[in-house]
């Protein structure tokens, strides 16, 4: 069945559990990291280098929001990305997706595999603001390792 699954990354990383329940935050969990931050910092990096189109993507509507509310740039959060160390690593587990009205794709297909990290950083403000704040990020690969997708941004 899994080689038939909606969602690419059932398909792709067989290891993975699946399901993953939506009413029981414990039975989403992974129990290792799924992703290579080596991989994350060098999409970051490309990101920083090239400006064809953007290699970091939120793919939930509260975690764009929250890009929009820190007024972060998309190399902005490269740069924040770079900063990730695995001593920085949470925990993994399936997170959902936002789906945009009126499209139709299956219930398996909207959950992505992620890695949560949290790191403090002294954030130099646009406005002149100074001082320390925690990020806490969750990341997914695209399946071809090619992009960034944000799951979650907050302080």
């Amino acid at each position: 069945m899994r080689g038939m699954h909606p969602n690419p990354y059932v398909r792709l990383r067989p290891e993975l559990p699946w399901p993953p329940p939506a009413s029981d935050h414990r039975s989403r969990q992974i129990a290792t990291n799924v992703w290579q931050l080596t991989d994350i910092h060098n999409i970051a990096t490309t990101q920083l280098t090239q400006d064809q189109r953007s290699l970091i993507v939120p793919i939930t509507d509260k975690c764009s929001e929250n890009i929009q509310d820190l007024e972060l740039t998309t190399n902005d959060l490269a740069e924040r990305l770079l900063m990730l160390r695995d001593a920085n690593y949470d925990k993994s587990m399936w997170c959902l997706r936002s789906k945009a009205p009126g499209v139709k794709v299956a219930e398996e297909a909207m959950w992505f595999p992620c890695d949560a990290y949290g790191f403090k950083f002294v954030e130099h403000a646009k406005t002149g603001w100074e001082g320390p704040v925690e990020y806490y990020f969750k990341v997914c690969l695209s399946p071809a390792n090619t992009v960034v997708l944000l799951i979650s941004l907050h302080l």
